[in-house]
């Protein structure tokens, strides 16, 4: 929904992720803002960064944006050799000038980007880049080391601003601050400096979130902002709620076709209502993002959504709020920071932390959320992007940061009914009916746009087996508006049971080993579990003719803090049934926490590998 409406210009752009050392050092980076009355800003910045390997090469390329709002001025790119004599010299002239992004199909913002073009190691880059912008919403948060591999030496953020100018900050993991007043133009200003030196290179043998939790940080927010002249406040989320509302204000008109849809609609069930309406605008409508200047926040009016068929998160959002109050049921707009695994918006930190919106309407009993941007979202589930997380819900007068929809281990789960028959050599057919819902049933809402190469290709990495063929693909599609949905394979599978000697030895997990569900890396001594989720398989396993069980493992219960797992087998002449349940609660584990964590999904994992073992009578 919304852009980056003001950014640094390289320090930011990838995450490497290659090897245990130093890829590369920021000698020097300095960044500052000067901040005027009129809502101005102008930017400079520089860096000085040498680069040890091709690792680090790509954080020497340089990267910046501008749009009709601000504008770069001068670019300097200087290259040094080894020895530090100076070998190429590139101007904004130099620089290549694209579209942002290309998956954005109305924008108008452009990205300027230049490779230094050297790649004998080691080498230094010096960046020097000027820059203006009228009007802004919020700075960017400065995190002065942001990536793995990566050494500071000394690093800078200076923002000068009226002395009447009011600049929220919010420093985290040991900055230091000095504050000092200034005479600028014959005015007072008052000079913030946050700066940190000497950072050593961190290896990757953490999760990106949370390395960057623990990185120096300093986020800012004016407490007062203009944008395309509409001026707003971030006093509360409540005065900035507010400043939303005003935006998107008297942009509700529908056309006469929708108008007629909604008269003709039976008003009883006010639930099966909204679900009419919402069917109604994901069959007549698809998403494009739009960014051209204020677009980024003001949605384009709903009738023009009704003609085009298209719209951003806000359009689409609108459109479906304004159809709600033609039918006098009241929505409020929902601000979110979207994403699977993205940091949480701070609730006592009033500023621009969003990039999408969705719709909340309150009912008598609870509240209907409606992601407006896809055609194949089931009703009243938000699912991975939007769920459990802070967001601000916008109500007039009384904005304020809420919970999104938290869906726990009875919505989230997998359920799998498998009959195997296994022949003399340990090669088996298998039947697998898995139904998938809540968080699981994302994975079909995936496969639905794949074409056929890539869904043989997904299908494929379902399965755990070294040697197998998908023989029978089918899914039974979802016949009402629950995130619930059936795939059925059958499969033949190469050496599921182990020879030895004269027995068969069989594992009592046949199905998804608990990797699968779980990323647990020892080494990080760190893990977060986001969703709750419960996992119920069901496997009837045939023996081959004239076999009979020898030994089976003992039934197995374990419960505890983080979930819960259980292994039960009853066998009979012919067969064995095996019923496993893992039931994951949602947490965050590191240090002793993670230790005790680590041995609950080892016990897990050990469990699994477990044997029946299989012999034949004669």
């Amino acid at each position: 929904m919304m852009k980056r409406l003001f950014a640094a210009t390289v320090l930011y752009i990838s995450i490497v992720v290659s090897g245990l050392s130093q890829d590369a050092t920021i000698n020097n980076h300095e960044i500052s803002y000067k901040i005027n009355s009129n809502y101005k800003i102008h930017s400079e910045e520089f860096y000085s960064i040498t680069v040890h390997n091709k690792d680090g090469y790509d954080l020497a390329v340089y990267q910046d944006y501008y749009d009709k709002f601000k504008k770069v001025t001068a670019i300097e790119i200087l290259v040094f050799n080894n020895q530090g004599k100076k070998i190429k010299k590139f101007n904004k002239n130099d620089v290549l000038d694209i579209a942002l992004n290309q998956s954005y199909e109305i924008d108008d913002s452009r990205l300027l980007i230049k490779d230094p073009e050297y790649g004998v190691y080691p080498f230094r880059v010096e960046v020097r880049v000027s820059s203006t912008q009228k009007g802004f919403i919020g700075l960017p948060t400065w995190i002065p080391r942001s990536t793995f591999n990566l050494e500071v030496i000394k690093s800078s953020l200076v923002v000068e601003a009226p002395a009447d100018f009011v600049i929220k900050s919010l420093v985290e993991n040991e900055v230091e601050f000095k504050k000092e007043q200034i005479l600028l133009e014959n005015n007072q200003f008052l000079k913030y400096t946050w700066s940190v030196r000497d950072l050593p290179a961190i290896d990757n043998d953490m999760v990106y979130k949370e390395f960057i939790n623990k990185q120096p940080k300093v986020r800012l927010t004016p407490e007062k902002f203009a944008y395309d002249k509409n001026e707003g406040s971030f006093l509360s989320w409540s005065t900035f709620g507010d400043w939303f509302l005003d935006l998107n204000r008297g942009r509700d008109s529908l056309t006469v076709e929708t108008i007629r849809f909604l008269d003709q609609l039976e008003k009883t069930d006010t639930r099966n209502v909204i679900g009419q309406v919402y069917q109604y605008m994901q069959d007549r409508t698809r998403y494009i993002s739009i960014q051209l200047g204020i677009g980024g926040f003001q949605s384009i009016p709903s009738h023009i959504v009704d003609q085009k068929g298209y719209g951003d998160c806000k359009a689409l959002t609108n459109y479906m709020k304004s159809m709600l109050e033609y039918l006098d049921i009241n929505s409020n707009y929902i601000l979110v920071k979207a994403g699977r695994d993205v940091p949480d918006v701070i609730e006592d930190f009033p500023s621009n932390q969003f990039n999408h919106l969705f719709l909340g309407v309150p009912m008598t009993e609870d509240t209907i959320f409606l992601e407006c941007t896809s055609q194949t979202q089931p009703f009243d589930y938000v699912g991975s992007f939007t769920d459990d997380r802070n967001v601000l819900w916008i109500e007039n007068g009384s904005s304020q940061i809420i919970r999104s929809p938290i869906y726990g281990e009875d919505f989230n789960r997998q359920q799998t009914v498998s009959k195997v028959t296994i022949d003399k050599n340990g090669n088996s057919e298998m039947q697998n009916s898995i139904e998938q819902s809540g968080f699981f049933y994302e994975s079909f809402q995936r496969i639905s746009q794949l074409s056929a190469t890539q869904l043989e290709q997904y299908n494929y990495s379902v399965f755990p087996y070294k040697d197998f063929s998908i023989d029978n693909y089918e899914v039974i599609e979802p016949k009402n508006s629950d995130p619930v949905y059936t795939a059925q394979y059958n499969l033949s599978v190469k050496n599921l049971a182990r020879n030895a000697s004269s027995k068969l030895l069989i594992p009592i997990n046949v199905l998804q080993p608990v990797d699968s569900y779980l990323e647990v890396n020892k080494y990080a001594k760190f893990a977060e579990i986001r969703r709750s989720f419960l996992v119920e398989d069901e496997v009837e396993l045939s023996l081959p003719d004239g076999a009979y069980t020898q030994m089976t493992p003992e039934n197995v219960e374990i419960s505890g803090d983080y979930g819960s797992y259980s292994v039960t087998l009853t066998k009979n002449e012919t067969s064995i049934l095996i019923k496993r349940r893992i039931k994951i609660y949602k947490g965050r584990y590191e240090d002793e926490d993670f230790a005790a964590f680590y041995n609950f999904f080892k016990r897990i994992k050990s469990n699994d590998t477990k044997k029946i073992v299989v012999e034949s009578k004669t």
